[in-house]
């Protein structure tokens, strides 16, 4: 994208404001989190828009909603001010003086699992650090690619010029949970066959997710009876107590439930791996280089794979 000389003239504080009201799709928020009072981020968002001829943010059903324009205008800010950020990045960097804001995006499973040690050694390391945290509902590489989200940390596979990534930093399997009085209970492990006239609760984080197990049985032709479907995982084992549904979950989320459920492994594959992806943008960034170890070291200490004794 070609930057017009209008978005040049401004000044880094106007293209930081405007990127934290991008991301966090308010302007009282963005006034808490820069310690201004909300005029002056309306005001700042004023000049930006003069400067595009764009409206920049629309009221939308009680949010406000970023344009097009606005969408493409945060991929340019977004390596202005990584740019900007490796050249300070250029001094020896001291996590206990870090000073920034950083937009990470994880799944259900890394939230329940590794987010509360990541923002511990965060908050004991680098108080100065900001964390905006995200759910990956969405595409993870539209998010990047926006600016919107600084890490990710998911099961999303990303290939895309100008992300970078760590592919299968941790991989994990399923276990498929069940209440002690199913039939299937009495099994050592599941087959396709065990599977395939059950009911079951399916976790869906996004339209046309599959967890592993599933799509090994569409790979067999074989299509699941999905009963209940549900984009929060950590309460599947609430959900299917006294029921006769079946669940799937990676291993170290499933054996939470050792104890009130059933939980068995699978006699076919149903591995997963977790990926962790940034932006060009950010690549060189020594704050953002730090935070990326601290996530991938805590990812590895926390996701490894788990058997169900």
């Amino acid at each position: 994208m070609v930057i017009a000389p209008e978005i040049l003239a401004l000044d880094f504080a106007a293209l930081r404001t405007l990127k934290l009201v991008y991301q966090l799709r308010s302007f009282t928020a963005a006034a808490s989190e820069l310690g201004m009072n909300t005029s002056s981020i309306s005001y700042t968002i004023e000049r930006v828009r003069k400067a595009t001829g764009d409206p920049l943010f629309v009221r939308q059903g009680g949010e406000i909603v970023a344009t097009d324009h606005c969408h493409q205008l945060i991929q340019s800010v977004d390596r202005i001010l990584g740019e900007s950020e490796n050249f300070r990045d250029d001094m020896d960097f001291e996590p206990r003086h870090a000073v920034g804001t950083i937009s990470i995006n994880l799944s259900s499973y890394e939230r329940v699992l590794v987010l509360p040690s990541i923002v511990k050694r965060l908050r004991n390391e680098a108080p100065g650090i900001r964390l905006i945290l995200k759910e990956s509902y969405g595409s993870a590489k539209e998010m990047l690619l926006d600016g919107s989200t600084d890490i990710y940390l998911g099961p999303q596979k990303i290939s895309e010029s100008g992300i970078y990534g760590k592919e299968a930093i941790v991989r994990d399997h399923h276990f498929c949970m069940m209440d002690p009085t199913h039939p299937l209970a009495k099994k050592s492990k599941l087959t396709l066959d065990d599977i395939k006239e059950a009911n079951h609760a399916h976790f869906e984080p996004r339209p046309g997710w599959q967890q592993a197990p599933l799509r090994y049985a569409y790979s067999k032709g074989v299509e699941l009876h999905k009963a209940v479907v549900s984009g929060d995982a950590p309460s599947f084992g609430e959900i299917i107590v006294g029921t006769d549904l079946l669940a799937a979950l990676p291993s170290r989320m499933a054996i939470r439930f050792i104890g009130c459920l059933t939980v068995l492994p699978f006699d076919f594959d149903t591995s997963m791996a977790q990926h962790m992806y940034w932006t060009a943008s950010t690549h060189r960034s020594k704050l953002n280089r730090w935070v990326r170890s601290v996530m991938e070291q805590e990812a590895v200490r926390h996701l490894q794979p788990t058997n169900a004794e």
